[in-house]
């Protein structure tokens, strides 16, 4: 299955992740997610290549089904993952989505 990878930026002042994935389906696609390493390879390597997105951007990650146990937006199982160290955290006791922070995935 081909998805439109739609990249929304997230700087506390734009969109929360809600907003978002609803912004990017509205123009026919999808918050960005990984379902092997191929994909992960080629999402790092396009945010490499020099684009701004900074302080970040949501990707199309959320554990509001069940606490702790991340799905993609399509509630599959996540196929591949490249967590910052100690993350997620549920950081205030209410971390729910997940994003791309400077940097890579």
């Amino acid at each position: 299955m081909a998805f439109l990878y739609t990249y929304i930026t997230a700087d506390g002042t734009n969109l929360n992740w809600t907003d978002a994935k609803t912004a990017a389906e509205a123009r026919g696609g999808t918050l960005a997610f990984f379902a092997n390493q191929a994909e992960l390879d080629s999402f790092n390597a396009y945010v490499a290549s020099g684009i701004n997105y900074s302080p970040g951007g949501w990707i199309g990650y959320t554990d509001t089904a069940s606490e702790g146990n991340y799905k993609d937006i399509t509630g599959s199982a996540i196929g591949v993952s490249n967590w910052k160290n100690g993350e997620p955290n549920n950081a205030f006791g209410d971390e729910h989505y997940a994003a791309v922070i400077s940097g890579t995935v």
